[in-house]
């Protein structure tokens, strides 16, 4: 049986404000939580690159730092790898985040599922006044990512509209100031793991 997947809406909002802060490129990171009963639960997102998402000595370093921040919680792992593509409407993982998703895949048992930012989608979210998730969600399947169903609602989540929480920190500037690892590599005083953002 596949397992359900769930999220934290601070995680979400995380996701969805480094995919808002660079709309003109594609942008990946981390998904960390822990399985229970059968669901994957994401409580938190790690923001990598925003510039190239291929793997590299970056991403290498970033695994480092984050396999050091997750170690100092014994309940957490990294569950799966999401990017937002800079070609609207990108159905797939790009080459770059498909190599990155399998190289997680070996290295972390506890890696389940990928999720695509649609930016198309979350710029209607923006725009609309629909909660329409731009989210798609991937699972390994016979050596490959798929979306893991049409029917079903892959990602659910608790915590508050997802679209009114993203809507007041645009309104407020707080993507402009959002922090990815590559940020952090040019200023190590900026903390990738943005904590002053909160749902």
């Amino acid at each position: 049986m596949s397992p359900r997947f769930s999220a934290d809406v601070n995680a979400l909002l995380k996701l969805l404000l480094h995919a808002a802060k660079h709309p003109s490129c594609s942008v990946n990171g981390l998904l960390v939580g822990k399985e229970n009963g059968g669901v994957v639960g994401i409580v938190d997102i790690i923001p990598l690159f925003h510039t190239s998402l291929a793997l590299s000595p970056p991403l290498e370093i970033a695994l480092a730092m984050v396999n050091s921040h997750i170690n100092s919680d014994n309940n957490l792992s990294i569950v799966g790898y999401y990017e937002g593509d800079s070609q609207y409407g990108r159905p797939e993982l790009s080459k770059p985040g498909i190599s990155i998703a399998d190289k997680l895949a070996q290295l972390y048992k506890s890696m389940k599922l990928c999720v695509l930012v649609d930016s198309t989608k979350l710029a209607d979210m923006i725009r609309a006044e629909e909660e329409t998730l731009p989210f798609q969600v991937l699972v390994h399947k016979s050596g490959k990512w798929e979306c893991s169903g049409k029917d079903s609602e892959p990602l659910g989540y608790e915590g508050g509209s997802l679209r009114s929480l993203l809507l007041e920190h645009i309104d407020q500037g707080k993507h402009r100031s959002f922090v990815d690892f590559d940020e952090h590599l040019d200023d190590v005083t900026r903390d990738y793991m943005n904590p002053s953002i909160k749902a």
